[in-house]
This record gives C-alpha cells, structure tokens and sequence, in this order.
C-alpha cells in the first residue's frame, strides 16, 4: 500500500449530520463557536465568497470547501453585509430538540437563509473524524482546504453521491448517506493532496521526497520495528547525518520523535479498545520496556498510560 493510501485508508469520518443550504442575497451565514469539522460543496446558484482569517475564497458551482479541524468563516456573497451565526439557523428536519451532530436523521435537514428570487444552493456536511494512524496527515493539512472541480480528479463521481445527499428521503436513506458522506470528505482531502504542488513541513512534504519517503513507508509498515536513524538512513539510501538533517527540515521533527508520535497514537487506541495490559501495549507498539514507554508516553500526552485508559473509560 502506498503511503497516501496509508493514510487515507486510517481516516475515520462519523457522527455525520448533512444538510442542504438556500443561501438568498445578499445575506450570509457566520460560522462561530461551532466545533464539528465541516465540508461544503458549491451545487448550483451565483458564486458565493467565503472569508477566513486574512483569505477571500470565489467559492463556484463544483467547488468544495473543508476544514478538517473546524474554524470560523463567513460565507455569503460579495455584497452580503448581513450574517446570521450558524448556531441561530433554524434547521428544518431536527423537531423541536436542538440540533445535535449525533442525531440520525432520515434524511438530509434544509436550511434556508435570508429570502428573495435568487439562491444558492449547498450541500453541508458536519463530522467528526479520527485520524488514528494517519494523525501526521491531520498536522499537514492546512486549517481550510479549497479544492477547484477542475482540480478534483473525482468530481464526476462526486456529482452524483452529492446530488444522492442533498435530494434522497426514502428510507435507508442515513445507512447509505453516511457512507457516502466519509467518501465524499475523504476523497476531497485526497483531491486536496494530489493538486497542491507545495506544502509547509510536515509528513506531507515528506512523503514528496522520493527518498525520505521511503523511510515514512518504513515506519508506517512496520512502527513497532526497532528502528533506528542509521536503519531508517538505510532505507532511503542516505548517510545518517544528510537523512536525520533532511527529515527533520522536510518533515517538521526528527525521525524518532516522527516514529514515537506515530506509536503513542496506536498505543492511545489499544489503550481504550482492548483489554491488553500496559506492559503488552508497550510491547505491541515497539517500545522495549514499560518505563520508556510511560515516559515517552507522559511527554505527549501529559499522563501516564493507566491514568488516560483511566479517563477515557
């Protein structure tokens, strides 16, 4: 499996709630103090224009826009001076409760803003995601991903699965709609991905170098392997000192703390999901004894092992 697939393939997108959106000019929604991540596809209507903190984003029908960690944006028009605060909507299809991301709707809830004779529509996708393994993925996205259909090698797949969210109302409809919605989100990171031709430091930026990248194959392979620099510099066919220098420019960190990252993330899962005890998740994840794993592990995460299996549970 290449790397990207890697990935990709450990991205966990749940707890979708999916709408379609009537936005009227010249008025606009403010997306403030609303925590789930968040995808957006232009459908049809005038162009919309979406501002981010020091960005103006021409957001066009075919477009998609995401942010993987959540943010606040305004999206209206290029005239729109009037914003209503996304936790004012009135969203039609929840009841009389409010709104809730864990809610399992039956099909996908409208929202209508402002009123007139012309429109835009969009389909809106709320979720959580967990990146597990591919946690070095989620710091190498940036906080608002833009992605141009011309740019999205998936589109005319996509075209359909969005007009399947925002339209289907027969029943069945949550079973399918959710998995077409983690597609759709995934699919779009990966879209993000093939078409950005730089990115900041980060795995990202690794996983273009066609040497370092062997190395990130290595330790996503195999992250309980007792790798070392000089082995992981083998790997990608380099002396030691030019490959602990180059990841760590390219990459953001040095290989081992890149290597440590990654095996405190699968610890933190075995952890919670099974019944292993500390001294077998130390092992399981590569760490030779339990007290370098307690440690290493207290510097990420700020607690021990059994106190975070403690909280979590």
């Amino acid at each position: 499996m290449d790397l990207l697939s890697h990935f990709l393939s450990s991205l966990s997108v749940s707890s979708t709630t999916i709408a379609k959106w009537q936005i009227y000019k010249p008025f606009g929604v403010a997306v403030k103090e609303f925590s789930p991540r968040f995808f957006l596809s232009h459908v049809s209507g005038p162009a919309l224009s979406i501002q981010t903190t020091g960005d103006n984003y021409v957001f066009e029908q075919g477009d998609l826009f995401i942010a993987p960690a959540g943010g606040e944006c305004k999206i209206g028009f290029a005239e729109s001076s009037q914003y209503t605060g996304i936790n004012d909507l009135e969203w039609q299809g929840v009841g009389e409760e409010p709104y809730d991301i864990g809610d399992h709707h039956p099909a996908s809830l409208g929202v209508t803003v402002g009123h007139g004779k012309e429109a835009t529509e969009l389909l809106g996708i709320a979720f959580e995601i967990e990146f597990n393994q591919g946690a070095a993925l989620a710091t190498s996205l940036p906080r608002f991903i833009k992605l141009k259909s011309r740019d999205n090698p998936l589109y005319q797949l996509m075209n359909p699965a969005i007009n399947f969210l925002v339209n289907d109302h027969k029943p069945g409809y949550f079973g399918v709609a959710t998995k077409l919605a983690e597609f759709t989100v995934i699919a779009s990171i990966r879209g993000y991905i093939l078409s950005e031709p730089d990115f900041a430091a980060g795995a990202l930026r690794g996983m273009a170098d066609k040497r370092l990248s062997k190395a990130l194959q290595a330790i996503h392979s195999s992250p309980e392997h007792d790798w070392s620099v000089e082995k992981l510099a083998a790997v990608s066919t380099m002396s030691r000192s030019n490959f602990a220098a180059r990841f760590t420019s390219e990459v953001g960190e040095s290989p081992i703390e890149y290597l440590y990252k990654l095996r405190i993330q699968m610890a933190k899962r075995l952890l919670l999901q099974s019944k292993s005890s500390i001294s077998e998740v130390a092992e399981a994840v590569g760490f030779s004894s339990d007290r370098v794993f307690r440690n290493v592990f207290n510097r990420f995460e700020k607690l021990s092992p059994r106190a975070y299996k403690n909280a979590q549970g």
